[in-house]
């Protein structure tokens, strides 16, 4: 499998500052993807603890406010981040999500704050997929031969 040709990656949301809010990442489509696997790293400022919780939340109607999306169950992950580890890394895949739009909802204390969000669509109806220019600045693929 070829990650870039078989694998959609969306940037859906920017790095978050460490206020105490929640905040929803951009929408994706699911219409044509098997499933989504979102990716987004958790860090606390200096010395501090915090908590954040990451989750997926969906709708099937496109034009959906943010809090009318709909959470779903078991698609949450709650990190509580310590003076001895200042970042952690945090995934939600959703093979066959029931919703067709998407996003994650991030929930934070003062003290945390969320780096970039990542959505990797994957299991194509048709490949290869097409990236986003705004998300994927540039590819390469690295072809090794093995001789005996």
């Amino acid at each position: 499998m070829n990650l870039s040709k078989d694998v959609k990656t969306t940037l859906v949301s920017i790095a978050l500052t460490s206020t105490a809010e929640t905040d929803y990442s951009d929408q994706i489509d699911m219409s044509g993807y098997d499933g989504v696997w979102f990716q987004a790293i958790v860090a606390t400022t200096a010395a501090s603890t915090g908590t954040a919780t990451f989750a997926a939340v969906g709708t099937n109607t496109s034009t959906a406010a943010s809090t009318d999306y709909s959470s779903i169950t078991g698609a949450s992950v709650t990190i509580t981040a310590t003076t001895s580890v200042t970042s952690k890394f945090c995934s939600l895949d959703m093979p066959k999500p029931r919703y067709r739009y998407l996003k994650t909802k991030s929930v934070r204390t003062a003290k945390c704050a969320f780096g970039g969000i990542l959505a990797h669509q994957y299991s194509p109806a048709t490949a290869p997929v097409t990236q986003s220019s705004s998300t994927l600045k540039g590819t390469a693929t690295l072809v090794v031969y093995q001789t005996t």
